[in-house]
């Protein structure tokens, strides 16, 4: 649960989570918590969540393309195991794709996520 010093050895990665930790109380308090509030405090930017069940597919994409657009950084929760994904986990949102057949017509849309505790992107 608790950050260590990565490869290269920069040990500035633990002593923000000290730091945090030292903020919330204890490294208890720092385990659940919405991912909006840290990006708020580590960022000092405002940040918001929204809840996705009232959205359509587009309103979720058009609003996801606006952040990315902006270089906002983004993070999602997942509730259940699907797709794959680790129910109730937090990942950051990497990048959002088109994938366009050879006439240049949108096909698909793709979401690269990263999981903060592995290694692989998704």
């Amino acid at each position: 649960m608790f950050a260590q010093t990565s490869e290269d050895f920069d040990s500035w990665i633990p002593l923000l989570e000290k730091a945090y930790a030292k903020l919330a109380g204890n490294y208890e308090k720092t385990a659940r918590g919405w991912m909006s509030e840290s990006m708020r405090i580590f960022s000092g930017s405002p940040s918001h969540r929204f809840r996705i069940k009232d959205m359509s597919l587009n309103e979720l994409w058009d609003l996801m393309m606006s952040a990315q657009n902006n270089n906002f950084p983004m993070t999602l929760a997942t509730q259940a195991a699907e797709f794959g994904l680790i129910p109730a986990h937090a990942y950051s949102l990497v990048k959002l794709y088109y994938l366009r057949d050879s006439l240049g017509n949108v096909t698909q849309r793709m979401v690269q996520l990263h999981n903060p505790w592995a290694n692989e992107y998704y």
